[in-house]
């Protein structure tokens, strides 16, 4: 038998501590025979625990709207609905829950339907994922429900209020449009009106719509009626008064209502005897509108009042105005008619009771110049004096295919054209043109522009009737009131009103540089405490489109020039400037020191003219006619903006 001896304890423990020593011993042995380096054992990786999904926060909400601490209801209301909105990670779990503290007052189920047993207070807590949130449910049975407001086309005091609350409306305006009353949904409980834009809240939702009506504008019209409106009947209009001392039918101002927007068509009334249409004035006297035809069509009413006037004036020319008829050379078959053709069953009023030409135009054109009839009255008793006209054509063609002419008017530069104006077989064709400036024994030109197609001659009757454009004053003499005006000598003030000039230069007259010089003769009076002169001029192109190059100039020299180059002498003060344009206007100021002389003189110097740009076909010795009107002034009431030239 193999006995087993038994070790104590200690024994183990002492031979452990043998091993230990033993091991350490053979460490050292073994380091002594190695070269003394550093050695990094890698700790082995270690991955940290997963986040556990959390959930952050949990509110309660009631119609979608997070409660803060306390929440009311009344009792009447038997139930309610809340909610609760829970922020966690997407993984964390939980269940929403919802508990009532007081179960007599209120209790409510986990899908937070709240049923209110009886008034008082209770605490509502929702609960997720162990994050929990309370609000104090006040039931109460003396508070008034609240009910919507909906306002279509306006705002109202307030989007929800409890019966009996006032409401205040305000409607919403659109354009053009006025506020007309407010109609509430059919359906609903009737309101209390407590005046035209507040009533007394019913108990119930309310549905309120405000009601427009079209905004009417005024349009006044004098010497005219409307014709056409759009509305299957048209307004007679109100009389509301006359212009002028004549009361007639041209001279009464209507009134008519429109509507924003409104298309019209209104007419001149028919012409008093002894007097001539010469267009259309809008808004303001002698705003002279461009389309002069006694008809205004496609008129829209604007969004203001607005005032038309049919412009009558006493017609100025008697008898024939041509002292001689076409050359035979081009037109062989011609003759003067009086007032109507009688014959040719045009109603007789066509012609307006002006005098005029028949022409009989043959179907070739002449040879010279440029395969066109040329102008070919000369002469007329054509003479308006000084002043804009109005000159009132009527052409009408008795032939059988179309024609294209020009008749036009030309005096020391200033000129007045239909333009080319084509006329359809059996056309009668009115047309009101103005002359910025009158005439005296003016040159008329008659043309043919086009060649027509037919196998013979081609009548066409054409008459002229003239008339002051602006008989209530002639706007290019308008001056402001208060404005002190120069006189002068030397330029052409003839017929003109003080302060205004002409100046003419014909080509055959021109030696370049050319001038003419005016002197003032009336300056103001020397003033100690302010010894300058200040003089304002307004020039305006009268001639045709042609390119003048020129200079102002202003000094005491009655000559201006230092030599026969142009040059001016020490002390004249000038300004450059070029007109091109037919009715082009410039403005200047000058400034001199009333030291230097007593006398002062205003020069208007040609330096070049060209024209190159002239596309209107003047007779050969108009067309290097410069004409400037002018005037001169001591305070600036001639539209003068800019730096004084001292």
């Amino acid at each position: 038998m193999r006995m087993t001896r038994k070790l104590s304890a200690s024994k183990i423990f002492a031979i452990i501590i043998a091993i230990i020593l033993s091991m350490a011993t053979m460490s050292a042995l073994i380091g002594c025979d190695t070269p003394d380096t550093d050695v990094t054992i890698p700790l082995p990786p270690t991955t940290p625990p997963d986040a556990v999904p959390k959930v952050h926060s949990v509110a309660i909400t009631y119609n979608d709207t997070a409660v803060e601490s306390t929440l009311s209801v009344d009792l009447s209301l038997g139930s309610i609905k809340l909610g609760a909105t829970v922020v966690k990670d997407d993984d964390a779990e939980g269940t929403l829950t919802f508990d009532s503290s007081v179960k007599t007052v209120a209790t409510i189920d986990n899908t937070g339907a709240v049923t209110l047993a009886k008034a008082g207070e209770t605490v509502i807590t929702a609960s997720f994922g162990g994050v929990k949130a309370s609000v104090v449910l006040v039931v109460d049975s003396s508070y008034k429900a609240k009910y919507t407001i909906t306002v279509v086309g306006g705002t109202a005091s307030s989007t929800g209020a409890a019966a009996g609350d006032i409401i205040t409306l305000a409607p919403s305006i659109p354009a053009h449009k006025e506020f007309s009353d407010w109609s509430f949904d059919g359906s609903q409980t009737p309101v209390d009106w407590m005046s035209g834009n507040m009533f007394k809240m019913p108990e119930g939702d309310v549905t309120v719509t405000a009601r427009f009506g079209n905004l009417l504008y005024t349009l006044n019209l004098v010497g005219a009626k409307v014709t056409s409106d759009g509305n299957g009947s048209v307004q007679k209009g109100t009389v509301t008064g006359y212009e002028g001392d004549v009361k007639s039918e041209a001279f009464a101002i209507t009134e008519y209502k429109y509507t924003y927007g409104t298309e019209l068509t209104f007419e001149a009334v028919d012409t008093p005897d002894g007097y001539m249409f010469v267009g259309w004035d809008a808004n303001q006297v002698n705003n002279r509108l461009e389309d002069t035809d006694k008809t205004v069509e496609e008129f829209s009413m604007p969004d203001e009042t607005t005032t038309y006037w049919a412009v009558f004036s006493e017609a100025e020319t008697t008898g024939n105005i041509f002292t001689a008829l076409p050359s035979a050379a081009y037109y062989p078959n011609r003759a003067y008619f009086n007032g109507d053709l009688t014959s040719s069953g045009l109603p007789l009023d066509t012609f307006e009771g002006f005098q005029g030409l028949g022409i009989a135009i043959p179907p070739s054109l002449g040879a010279t110049p440029a395969n066109e009839y040329p102008e070919n009255i000369n002469g007329s008793k054509f003479s308006t004096g000084t002043g804009a006209k109005a000159v009132r054509v009527i052409f009408y063609n008795s032939g059988s295919v179309d024609v294209t002419v020009e008749l036009y008017a030309s005096y020391v530069g200033n000129r007045v054209t239909t333009g080319w104006v084509t006329i359809h077989p059996q056309e009668v064709i009115k047309m009101t043109i103005i002359a910025e400036w009158g005439f005296n024994s003016c040159y008329w030109g008659f043309v043919q522009r086009v060649k027509h197609s037919g196998g013979g001659s081609q009548w066409v009757y054409f008459a002229v009737g003239t008339a002051s454009a602006y008989p209530k004053g002639d706007k290019m003499f308008a001056l402001a009131n208060g404005t002190q005006t120069a006189t002068f000598d030397t330029w052409s003030t003839s017929g003109l009103p003080q302060g205004f000039f002409n100046v003419v230069a014909r080509e055959n007259s021109i030696t370049i540089p050319y001038v003419t010089t005016c002197r003032l003769t009336n300056v103001p009076e020397y003033d100690e405490d302010n010894p300058y002169t200040t003089v304002y001029l307004k020039l305006q192109n009268l001639s045709a489109d042609n390119s003048y190059n020129l200079r102002l100039a202003f000094g005491k020299y009655q000559d201006p020039f230092e030599d026969s180059e142009g040059n001016l002498k020490d002390g004249v003060k000038y300004a450059d400037f070029t007109l091109s344009t037919l009715g082009q206007i410039e403005t200047f100021a000058f400034r001199l020191s009333r030291e230097e002389a007593d006398s002062f003189y205003v020069s208007l110097i040609t330096y070049s003219y060209s024209t190159e740009e002239n596309t209107k076909p003047d007779s050969s010795d108009l067309s290097h006619i410069i004409t400037v009107l002018g005037c001169i002034t001591y305070n600036n009431n001639v539209g003068f903006v800019g730096e004084v030239i001292e």
